[in-house]
């Protein structure tokens, strides 16, 4: 409720929609707390809302996240569709995604490398499959869904991963394995590289739209950060 309460003070939100019986950041000088019915959600029309893009363009904000303050106060990102168009671009090219691909999203949409799993494969015409709470962090619910679906491409965190070994993940050569969001090191390589045809490692903060960087991790070498994506650079500066 804290975190809420802070996006919603640093957003200036007018209103703020919650499920029925949810607690809200109750303030006089706070939003107006929405907290509507199934019946009335289902009277609003099923059209998607006429939005005109021409004045802004690829300036246009595509969303707005808040990062985890774990180094402080969570800070709003605006992220716009020009940077988000081009990090899918990336993403299609290397580490790859085409067509004949199945997708699992398994991250909360509060965390932003969500994007790559709900727009990537609708970009590029690959499947995708949107897992439940239930699944998603469950370990062996997890693995049973990667057995009985068969995806080519999991994006996960290294918690999700040590979990899914805990769970005894089997082999699967043709699933191309994402890891990013915290460190991680040879160790945990040694144990997936076997399981998976591909492994990447996958860097970025949020503030450069999801991953900056990439790197395939290889059998015997160290898991490094890896290159920057197509059209960007980065530099490598000292205190000074």
């Amino acid at each position: 409720m804290e975190r809420i309460a802070l996006i919603v003070e640093d957003a200036r939100l007018p209103f703020l929609l919650l499920p029925q019986g949810a607690e809200g950041p109750e303030s006089p000088e706070g939003p107006v707390l929405l907290r509507p019915t199934r019946a009335e959600i289902a009277a609003e029309p099923a059209t998607a809302p006429v939005i005109d893009m021409e004045e802004e363009g690829g300036d246009a904000l595509a969303y707005v996240i808040f990062t985890s303050g774990s180094t402080g106060r969570p800070k709003g990102v605006q992220i716009a569709h020009r940077s988000l168009a081009h990090f899918l671009w990336c993403m299609a090219e290397r580490p790859g995604c085409a067509s004949g691909d199945f997708v699992f999203a398994l991250t909360t949409i509060s965390f932003d490398i969500a994007a790559l799993e709900l727009f990537l494969p609708l970009a590029t015409g690959a499947c995708v499959e949107i897992l439940p709470d239930s699944v998603s962090r469950n370990g062996v619910r997890l693995r049973e869904a990667i057995e009985r679906a068969r995806p080519t491409l999991v994006q996960a965190t290294p918690a999700t991963w040590k979990m899914l070994l805990l769970a005894k993940l089997p082999p699967f050569s043709k699933m191309k394995a994402l890891c990013g969001g915290e460190a991680w090191d040879e160790g945990l390589a040694a144990q997936l590289l076997p399981r998976v045809g591909e492994l990447w490692n996958m860097y970025g903060p949020t503030e450069t739209t999801i991953w900056s960087s990439i790197a395939r991790v290889l059998p015997g070498e160290p898991v490094r950060l890896g290159e920057p994506i197509g059209n960007t650079t980065f530099h490598v500066l000292d205190e000074a």
